[in-house]
C-alpha cells in the first residue's frame, strides 16, 4: 500500500484539476442565489471582517482574499433557516463564525491545531473546534 505522502500531491492535483472542470463546464443558472440571501451573507461577513480586525493584518488578508468563496457558501447555506453544520477543513473558523451568526450550529473539524490561536478574540470559545486527523481516526 502507498503512504499518504505519495498520494497526497496526485490527490490534490486530480481534485483541483475536477474543480476547475466543473467550474468552467457548469451550465450557467443551474445554482441561483436569491439577491437577498447574497446581500445578508455579505452583512454577515461584514460582521465576521470587524471581529478580525483585532487579529492583525495576516489573518484580515486572508479573509479579504477568501471572502467570494466565503460568499458563495453561506448564501447558499442561508437558504436553510438555521440548523446543524459539519465545517470540515473549518480553519481559521470565518465561515464558522458567519454560520454562528447566522443562527447555525456549528461542529468543526481540522487538522491544523496552530489556527486555534489567531481566531478572533472570543471566538475559540464560541466554536465547537476539533482538531483531528480523520485519515488517521
Amino acid at each position: 500500500m502507498a503512504s499518504t505522502e505519495t498520494l497526497a500531491p496526485v490527490a490534490i492535483e486530480s481534485w483541483l484539476e475536477a474543480a476547475l472542470d466543473l467550474a468552467t463546464h457548469f451550465p450557467p443558472g443551474q445554482i441561483s442565489i436569491e439577491r437577498t440571501q447574497r446581500e445578508r451573507a455579505a452583512g454577515l461577513l461584514d460582521e465576521v471582517h470587524r471581529d478580525l480586525q483585532a487579529t492583525g493584518p495576516h489573518i484580515v488578508q486572508y479573509f479579504e482574499t477568501s471572502r467570494p468563496r466565503y460568499e458563495y457558501t453561506l448564501a447558499l447555506a442561508l437558504e436553510q433557516s438555521g440548523g446543524r453544520v459539519l465545517d470540515v477543513g473549518c480553519s481559521p473558523g470565518h465561515l464558522a463564525m458567519a454560520l454562528v451568526k447566522a443562527g447555525f450550529e456549528v461542529q468543526g473539524i481540522d487538522l491544523n491545531a496552530v489556527w486555534l490561536e489567531k481566531y478572533a478574540p472570543g471566538w475559540a470559545e464560541r466554536l465547537r473546534i476539533t482538531h483531528t486527523n480523520i485519515e488517521q481516526e
